[in-house]
């Protein structure tokens, strides 16, 4: 199983939408990234093989070149 998180609950039902017009199994969790204890609790009961997160800030360019913070 495959699971998204969005902030609202009118995005989670656009991603289950779009999730089940090209067949993919989705749980979509509701919860803000940004809010630790709000993280903990939607993540207490999974049991994780991995984890992406992209809800953060974009920086371009080859990670050599990156500077110290912005490639972390």
């Amino acid at each position: 199983m495959a699971f998204a998180s969005v902030r609202s609950a009118e995005k989670r039902e656009i991603v289950r939408r779009a999730a089940h017009e090209v067949g993919v199994e989705l749980e979509v969790l509701v919860f803000d990234v940004t809010d630790a204890s709000a993280c903990d609790e939607a993540l207490a009961d999974l049991e994780l093989y991995g984890l992406v997160n992209n809800s953060g800030h974009f920086n371009a360019g080859a990670v050599p070149r990156l500077a110290g913070r912005s490639s972390r």
